[in-house]
């Protein structure tokens, strides 16, 4: 494997690991700065076989693949008010329980913008916000037929609970409850655990530097407002 191969591999590992082309100052395991490896095969400084370019392909399209499939959601959501859980698209449906199940890896900020939209809470929670929002609004509890804002029956949703047949979380029952809803036989579970496989950015040598230079201008600062011209 020569030194070219090696720096692909490389670059492509970081992209699936942090999400991210690697910037300059990420150093490869022969000493090899990535991040300008990365601009001289864009700029055509270094030749790549088809097989390298077809391997960094790949990692590309990993890379805008998770990012467009989260701008959709944001672009549904944005709309509907909800996210795509019905029936009807099974796809996103599937896209949402690969980032929950910790099957695709996605960065801190894409993290972020999806518990903005709700997209790592339960389907119990989502249910249970939604019967809130209702009785919020009309100042009684949905009946049958009245639908969440996913498509869901919210009225059968409060007969399971009554019933045991449905679980709620303790915290749950008690937010039902507070609103009006009686649930003398509640079955309760506890509250699920979801394992994100979030990748957290690296502090690059990069980001090491520009953190000293902005420290080094904050004692400069500083100083000068105390009146010291010589640190």
């Amino acid at each position: 494997m020569d030194v070219t191969d090696k720096l692909v591999i490389e670059i492509c590992n970081y992209i699936y690991e942090h999400g991210e082309y690697p910037p300059r100052g990420v150093i490869s395991s022969e000493g090899k700065d990535l991040g300008r490896a990365l601009t001289r095969f864009r700029v055509g400084e270094t030749k790549l076989t088809n097989e390298q370019i077809e391997f960094l392909g790949k990692a590309d399209k990993f890379l805008s693949r998770t990012e467009k499939n989260i701008q959709e959601l944001e672009a549904y959501y944005q709309v509907h008010g909800c996210l795509p859980l019905g029936d009807e698209h099974v796809r996103l449906r599937e896209v949402m329980g690969s980032y929950k199940s910790g099957q695709v890896p996605i960065t801190k900020e894409q993290y972020q913008r999806l518990e903005a939209i709700g997209v790592f809470l339960s389907n119990t929670e989502r249910m249970v916000q939604a019967i809130e929002s209702y009785c919020d609004k009309f100042h009684k509890a949905p009946t049958r037929g009245k639908k969440s804002p996913e498509g869901y029956d919210m009225g059968n949703a409060i007969i399971g609970y009554r019933s045991g047949k449905r679980q709620l979380t303790l915290e749950q029952k008690q937010r039902l409850e507070r609103i009006g809803i009686s649930l003398p036989n509640a079955s309760l579970k506890e509250d699920a655990i979801v394992s994100i496989r979030q990748i957290e950015k690296k502090e690059t040598l990069s980001d090491k530097i520009e953190k000293l230079k902005a420290e080094k201008e904050s004692l400069i600062s500083t100083a000068e407002e105390k009146g010291i011209t010589k640190l």
